[in-house]
C-alpha cells in the first residue's frame, strides 16, 4: 500500500513540475534555488576546493 501511495505522489510531483516549468517566473525561482538552496550550500561545503595559486 505504501508503495502505491508513494508512486502516486511521485507521478503527481512530476506532473506538477512539468506544468510549473512552463512559467518563466518559476523557472527563474528553480534556478535560484538550485544555485543557492540548502543542497547547493551543502555541496559547496562538502566538496573539496582546489588550492588557489
Amino acid at each position: 500500500m505504501l508503495a502505491i501511495v508513494s508512486l502516486i505522489y511521485l507521478l503527481r510531483a512530476r506532473a506538477e513540475e512539468r506544468m510549473l516549468s512552463e512559467d518563466p517566473a518559476y523557472r527563474d525561482y528553480a534556478e535560484t534555488v538550485a544555485a543557492n538552496g540548502l543542497l547547493a550550500m551543502a555541496k559547496r561545503r562538502l566538496a573539496p576546493t582546489a588550492p588557489r595559486v
